[in-house]
């Protein structure tokens, strides 16, 4: 029997496919220090969750555009699309 761990194990080939239509068409970033600050969240979640960089990027940065469309508040952005990035990545864990 294996523990139930919150780590994701990336698929086989290590990155998931990522369809053209849901996959961002501009920039999710206001400028390179917003870009830069980002990619060290993202880098944060790589360790983290033991995942590859290359498979966090297309989910952070289409829930950052989802969440940025309605954010008022954006010092927190980073936070909340962290937190919808580790439940998005442990939700495709569970399902392999």
């Amino acid at each position: 029997m294996h523990a139930q761990t919150d780590r994701f194990v990336a698929p086989a080939t290590n990155a998931l496919p990522i369809h053209p239509a849901s996959a961002p068409t501009r920039s999710p970033y206001t400028d390179d220090i917003d870009r830069s600050r980002h990619l060290g969240e993202m880098e944060r979640l790589a360790q983290e969750m033991v995942c590859p960089l290359h498979v966090i990027l297309p989910i952070y940065e289409e829930m950052l555009i989802r969440l940025r469309a309605d954010a008022t508040i954006l010092d927190y952005l980073s936070i909340l699309v962290a937190k919808g990035v580790r439940n998005t990545l442990k939700d495709i864990a569970r399902q392999h």
